[in-house]
């Protein structure tokens, strides 16, 4: 079989097919693995992860899964309206620096983790505003 390299954090469906083409095989996890480009320990968890209730691997299912699974850009906290969001508001408002916003609602709010935001997210919510939106309100 031709070599199958890696191109990225995620495998692909092509690498799936080819730890799948390695067990019928009775391939070592670890001759799958270097064939691939990947750790063993990958090539392992994939497997022990993505097996049927017969103890197959499947490689279409498995694909399927990991994309479904995958994480999807979420909101920002600051998207939403509420307290927090008016807290940095307020802070911007009053010529306060993203570092100074996150270092002083630390201060202000000590055992509210619903309070916390880091100074790249107000960044963010400030120069993209498709993310947040705060550069119109400030």
């Amino acid at each position: 079989m031709d070599e199958v390299v890696g191109t990225g954090r995620l495998l692909s469906l092509q690498e799936r097919l080819a730890i799948a083409d390695g067990l019928v095989n009775f391939e070592s996890m670890r001759s799958i693995a270097a064939r691939l480009g990947r750790p063993a320990s990958t090539v392992t968890r994939e497997v022990a992860a993505h097996r049927d209730e017969r103890g197959r691997y499947m490689p279409h299912r498995a694909h399927r899964d990991a994309a479904d699974t995958r994480a999807r850009p979420k909101a920002s906290k600051l998207a939403r309206v509420g307290p927090l969001r008016e807290y940095v508001v307020d802070g911007l408002s009053r010529k306060l620096s993203p570092e100074q916003i996150s270092n002083r609602l630390k201060v202000d709010h000590p055992d509210d983790e619903s309070m916390r935001v880091s100074h790249e997210t107000i960044y963010q919510a400030l120069y993209f505003q498709a993310r947040g939106g705060l550069k119109r309100e400030v």
